[in-house]
Parts: structure tokens; C-alpha cells; sequence
């Protein structure tokens, strides 16, 4: 694998080792690292989208991304235009411009990356979603896919805002929405991954918010509906994954969303979902002046939850599905303490 050192001063359009994909293009075998200009801040320069490796694919054809890794540290503050910012370690965004049955599949990848962001009281009026992962995947286009598998994130990820603007966080993805309301048929499958990101998104105003502010430990907010979606047999470990909220809402509700696998799950049909978590994950919402402290409870009951001896039995993550020929379970040790645990690493990804 080639090793790339990616450092950036500021962002604006879309930004990383590439920009976007073309369609039926193939990246792999590649560790790319990450950091912001003399540790500073970034400042968001116009509308954008970044990833370690592309800022966006855009879903025109058949597109794969193999047996990448991301490492590094990316610290955001106030921006100085723009109404969106999308940031994941791997990738920014997912999304396909007028085009039918296109299909990205992202497979052995791994991220071990902190996220930093204090938005300060930007206004923006678009969404602001940040994935260990992929920040956000936003399908247009009838029977388009997006494939992963075999892939996992580690690190932290630390996000605030001082202003009512939609602010969502995932361990391994931020945010899954449609780009286009018209839009059906739309698929996505994740399938054998893991996240053990540290999650936590803060949002501090003074009047009553309208704007969701949601923390996931795998994914941050689901909002596409469709019976052929697929959540299965992934895990968390993340050591937290917290919303803290602040505002006089006088009861109102705070739009603030919390949850183990999935943040906010805000449709009644998001296909199939059946995970696992480590227990004791420390999870919760916290809001000041009102007294509703979060939703999202729901998608709790499709989460089997394991003690720290289950997961440290490298058997039982073969029989969901983590087989060995993609997965090494050498040392194995999993705790609800990063430092001390050993997590499973990929085999054909060189640096992990």
C-alpha cells in the first residue's frame, strides 16, 4: 500500500486526495493521512464536502473503493461562507447526479480519526453531518446503491454549534437521506462493520430549535425509507455517543436524538436492522429548560446487546460473519475503554 500525507488549510467545493470519482473508476490500496495546516482550525471557505480520500462520488456508473486506510486529525472552526458542511474520514459524500441503478460499494476500509468542529454561531441553512466513515450518502436517482462491507471506524469525533442548524454525527456513517423527495427504490447495505468512535455533538441557542441535533454510535440519522435497506450484523463499541442541547424551549421539543446504533431513525420502514452492542456504552441526551431530553428509542429493539467476554471471543464475531479471510483477531480485548482495547483489524489493509 502507498502511504499519502494530505495536509489542508482550508476547504471549499469538494476536497480530499480527489475530489470526486468518476463513474466505473476504482481506488485501493492506499493509506492516506490527514491533518489540518500547523494543527489550526480549518475555516469552511463556501459550501463543501471533504474526505480523506474524495470529497464526493458521484454515482454515474459503478464505482469501488478497497482496502484504504485514513488516519489523522481534522479540526473545523467558525466558517466564513457557506450553508453545508459534509465530512467523513474516508469519504464526503455519496450521491448520484440524474442517474439510475448506479452502485458504490466501499470494502476494507477503516478510519482511526478525530473529528473536531466548533461552528460557533454560523447560520447556515443546510445540514452539517460528520461520519468516521462517510459523512453523508444521498441517493438521486431510482435503484441506486451503496454497498459497505467488511469496514470500520475508530477515533472520536467532537462537534458544536451555538446557532439552530442541523448537526448530525455517526461513528461509521453521519447521515443517510435522499437527495431528491421523489426519489424511490433506493438501497443501501452494511453489512460486517464496526465503529468504536467516540460521539459527541453539542448545540447551545437561546431560542426554540427546530433543527434536529442527532449523535449515532454507527450511524447518525436514517431518513430513507425502503425495504430493501440493510443494518445488519455490525457492532458498536464506542466508548460514548452523547447530544447535549441547550436552549429555553419552554418545554418544546429540542429535536435532539440519541441512540447506540442509530441516532435518529426518522422513518417508520428503514429495511432490515439487526446489530450488536457492547453493553455499557455510555449513551444519553441532555437538554437545559425543557423537559423532553430526546427520541429515538425505537431502533433500540433491534440491537442485541453482548457483555465485553462475548466480543473478546474472536468465534463469536466469525458466526456474524467477520470470517478470517478479511478479518485478524490476533490479541483480541475489547473493554468499553479504547485505550485498553484491542480491536479486530483487516487483513489487506497494510497499516491497521
Amino acid at each position: 500500500n502507498k502511504t499519502i500525507k494530505l495536509e489542508l488549510s482550508k476547504t471549499s467545493g469538494n476536497a480530499g486526495l480527489f475530489n470526486s470519482l468518476a463513474p466505473g473508476a476504482k481506488i485501493e490500496d492506499l493509506n492516506v493521512v490527514v491533518s489540518t495546516e500547523d494543527g489550526k482550525s480549518l475555516q469552511m471557505d463556501g459550501d463543501s464536502h471533504f474526505g480523506g480520500v474524495l470529497g464526493v462520488v458521484n454515482m454515474n456508473g459503478a464505482c469501488t473503493l478497497s482496502n484504504i486506510s485514513v488516519s489523522g486529525v481534522l479540526k473545523y472552526g467558525k466558517p466564513t461562507r457557506g450553508n453545508y458542511l459534509i465530512v467523513g474520514g474516508l469519504i464526503g459524500e455519496i450521491e448520484s447526479v440524474d442517474s439510475n441503478y448506479a452502485r458504490t460499494t466501499i470494502e476494507n476500509c477503516y478510519s482511526d480519526i478525530t473529528i473536531e468542529a466548533d461552528l460557533e454561531n454560523w447560520k447556515g441553512n443546510d445540514l452539517y453531518a460528520f461520519g468516521g466513515l462517510i459523512g453523508k450518502v444521498a441517493p438521486f436517482g431510482n435503484g441506486n446503491k451503496t454497498i459497505v462491507k467488511n469496514s470500520y471506524s475508530t477515533g472520536s469525533i467532537d462537534v458544536s454549534a451555538a446557532n439552530d442548524i442541523y448537526l448530525v454525527a455517526g461513528g461509521l456513517i453521519g447521515d443517510i437521506a435522499l437527495k431528491d423527495l421523489q426519489t424511490k427504490n433506493i438501497n443501501f447495505e452494511i453489512t460486517n462493520c464496526y465503529s468504536a468512535v467516540s460521539v459527541k455533538v453539542q448545540k447551545t441557542i437561546s431560542g426554540t430549535p427546530n433543527k434536529d441535533s442527532a449523535a449515532g454510535g454507527l450511524i447518525g440519522r436514517i431518513s430513507v425509507s425502503s425495504t430493501g435497506n440493510k443494518v445488519e450484523n455490525c457492532v458498536v463499541l464506542n466508548p460514548h455517543v452523547l447530544t447535549i442541547a441547550s436552549a429555553a424551549t419552554n418545554g418544546n421539543d429540542p429535536h435532539v436524538w440519541n441512540n447506540r446504533m442509530v441516532g435518529r431513525l426518522a422513518t417508520s420502514n428503514a429495511g432490515t436492522l439487526n446489530n450488536y452492542a457492547l453493553s455499557g456504552i455510555l449513551t444519553g441526551t441532555t437538554s437545559t429548560g425543557t423537559s423532553n431530553t430526546g427520541q429515538g428509542a425505537e431502533e433500540d429493539t433491534n440491537i442485541t446487546t453482548k457483555d465485553a467476554a462475548w466480543f473478546s471471543n474472536k468465534d463469536n464475531w466469525i458466526g456474524l460473519g467477520f470470517d478470517t479471510g478479511n478479518w485478524d483477531f490476533t490479541g483480541l480485548k475489547i473493554t468499553n475503554d479504547a485505550e485498553t482495547s484491542v480491536y479486530p483489524k483487516l487483513k489487506k489493509v497494510s497499516s491497521n
